[in-house]
């Protein structure tokens, strides 16, 4: 008898109680964040996109610290997030440095993304080939998240990476993202509906704009493969989240704008902080400011590399000074919908959870 996905999650990821991811974001879900997350119910992801081998170490002690980890004492219950494209640019050795500080600490799952075919299948079975060395065949093993944003990447995901959990990202995402992927729901109808000839029991979980417990149950009600919801607007508001104040202040003051602190996909951020090399079409989603506007006016004038230059010089002034009118503050599209407040992350996921479990029962009514 097929193992229904929900049911699969959950089995593979014993310590959580709630559908609710927060997903690796680099600069922000640092191992405190992370591993509140985990402990408050739901799984937590360490952004560990641009760490280095020692940074990386340190996130996960502070994860083993806030769990009480102790050796032999089994998984370390959070994740890790590593991007493929960031792992075949730097020097091959600080690579496999970093999978074996994360391998070796035992976490739980790790979220790969943003990588060609060849890139996403090379660290695919790099990451299971050291799992297999270091800490052996278990059970109790590693869980493989792989994320996509588009159906054109199922088939060679499925076939050659073989994930124990896959993430479809919509186009409301925050952070980065596929510039060409569909809204969220529609890509995960697509995708859940063509699930069951390939793998009947694979979770699927969704990201892009979710925002509470309502938006949650938006998408877990689509299809019973769909098994829970990445959040990661929401948790930068945690007080355990590494933004800082200033950002998380204009976060608040986005939600309560009514649109007029909107986000807008754009290459300006990373043509601004020379965060260059992600795959072709990725973009990304973040609070329209002045760094947006002036980019947005070299392109229109048609004005070129001396006038990045100085864009460039000026965001690394305003990096220095904290300056939240040219820096980027990543968001998705829930912004405007959410209870936006700086809380303890305990507070948001149990806040999350019970806006669930309400939403399902007041559906519950026209069944």
């Amino acid at each position: 008898m097929t193992e229904p996905p929900k049911e699969r999650l959950f089995r593979l990821h014993p310590s959580m109680r709630y559908p609710i991811v927060c997903g690796p974001m680099a600069n922000a879900s640092g191992g405190r964040l992370s591993s509140r997350v985990s402990r408050s119910g739901g799984l937590g992801f360490v952004g560990g996109g641009y760490l280095s081998p020692h940074g990386m170490e340190k996130e996960l002690c502070d994860c083993r610290e806030e769990l009480g980890w102790k050796e032999g004492k089994g998984r370390l219950e959070v994740g890790v997030g590593l991007l493929c494209w960031r792992l075949s640019q730097i020097p091959e050795e600080e690579a496999i440095e970093i999978l074996k500080v994360v391998i070796r600490f035992r976490v739980r799952a790790v979220w790969l993304s943003f990588g060609d075919r060849e890139q996403m299948v090379r660290w695919c079975t790099l990451v299971r080939e050291m799992e297999g060395r270091i800490n052996g065949e278990e059970e109790d093993g590693l869980r493989l998240w792989i994320m996509i944003g588009k159906v054109e990447e199922l088939d060679f995901t499925l076939r050659e990476c073989e994930p124990d959990v896959l993430v479809v990202q919509g186009i409301e995402a925050g952070g980065h993202g596929d510039s060409t992927s569909p809204p969220l729901q529609n890509l995960l109808s697509t995708i859940s509906n063509l699930l069951p000839a390939w793998s009947p029991s694979l979770p699927l979980v969704g990201a892009g704009g979710l925002s509470d417990g309502r938006s949650l149950l938006s998408i877990l009600s689509l299809h019973p493969s769909i098994s829970a919801g990445v959040f990661g607007t929401r948790f930068l508001l945690a007080e355990e989240s590494t933004y800082s104040p200033a950002q998380k202040s204009l976060l608040v003051q986005a939600s309560r704008s009514k649109g007029e602190l909107g986000t807008v996909r754009t290459l300006a951020f990373d043509l601004a902080r020379g965060t260059l090399g992600w795959p072709q079409g990725v973009d990304g989603r973040g609070l329209f400011n002045t760094t947006v506007h002036e980019y947005q006016q070299l392109r229109a004038d048609g004005q070129g590399q001396q006038s990045l230059e100085s864009i460039r010089q000026v965001y690394a002034q305003a990096v220095e000074r904290g300056d939240v009118g040219r820096i980027v503050t990543w968001a998705g599209t829930g912004i405007g919908r959410m209870d936006a407040r700086v809380q303890p992350v305990l507070e948001i996921v149990q806040q999350i959870a019970d806006q669930l479990s309400l939403a399902v029962r007041e559906l519950g009514r026209y069944a």
